[in-house]
Parts: structure tokens; C-alpha cells; sequence
């Protein structure tokens, strides 16, 4: 799902639309060639609400209960993911982060050459219990 990444925009565009509402309002504008997404809300009688915020305004947030598209949405936590590799396969991988004076580096632990092949997440389901 898309949303608006600043906190205090994203609150002020949900007072008059849904997070349903902004992800579809992208999805269908996005590939426009605007550069921009516009949300217009018609009133009764003659008031309306329009926004206008650019692309890079949005990010792909990070879905608990399906795939997520790697590099665009990055792992929330560190531990074992289920993920998908350029060629269809699956496997379970370990994802990590370090944090810093040079900043942030993540990763997936294993061979490089197999770490790169990543290119969707999700969850784990729960371990079985008898």
C-alpha cells in the first residue's frame, strides 16, 4: 500500500481520505507523467478540498500479510523472513542492520552472490503447536 511518508501531511490528507483511498488515488495517477497525485473532495453545496503532492512524497509501506517488493520496502525488524529470489525460488534468510557513524547498512545474511538475488519479503507464519 502507498502512503504519504511526512507524518503531519499524511494526517492532514486523512482527515478527508481514507489510506484506501490514497493508495488507489496513486496507484491510478502515478504513471500519469505528472509527477504529481491530486485529491479532490466535492461538498455539498459549493466547497471542496484539493491536494496536490509529488511523487516522491509517497512510499511503499511495508505489508504484514503479503509480499513486499525488496529493495523498495526494506525488512521492519532484523530475524528470518520468507523471501523470493529472481529465479521463483524460496527460501528463509536472515536479514540484519547496523547502525553507525558511517549510517545504516542492511543486509541478508548468506553467500553475496544469493543475498542479491532478493526480490520480495514477508513474514513468517507462526510455528506450529500441538
Amino acid at each position: 500500500m502507498w502512503k504519504i511518508k511526512d507524518e503531519e501531511l499524511r494526517k492532514a490528507v486523512s482527515c478527508f481520505f481514507t489510506d484506501e483511498k490514497i493508495d488507489e488515488f496513486y496507484r491510478q495517477q502515478s504513471k500519469d507523467g505528472s509527477g504529481y497525485v491530486r485529491f479532490h473532495k466535492w461538498f455539498s453545496g459549493s466547497e471542496d478540498v484539493t491536494f496536490e503532492l509529488r511523487l516522491d512524497r509517497f512510499e511503499l509501506a511495508y505489508d504484514p500479510n503479503g509480499w513486499n517488493p525488496y529493495p523498495s520496502v526494506i525488512p521492519p525488524s532484523e530475524g528470518d523472513w520468507f523471501v523470493q529470489h529472481k529465479d521463483g525460488e524460496f527460501s528463509v534468510k536472515e536479514f540484519h542492520a547496523s547502525y553507525g557513524p558511517e549510517g545504516c547498512e542492511k543486509w541478508w545474511e548468506g553467500p553475496t552472490a544469493v543475498c542479491y538475488t532478493v526480490v520480495a519479503f514477508r513474514a513468517l507464519p507462526e510455528k506450529y503447536v500441538e
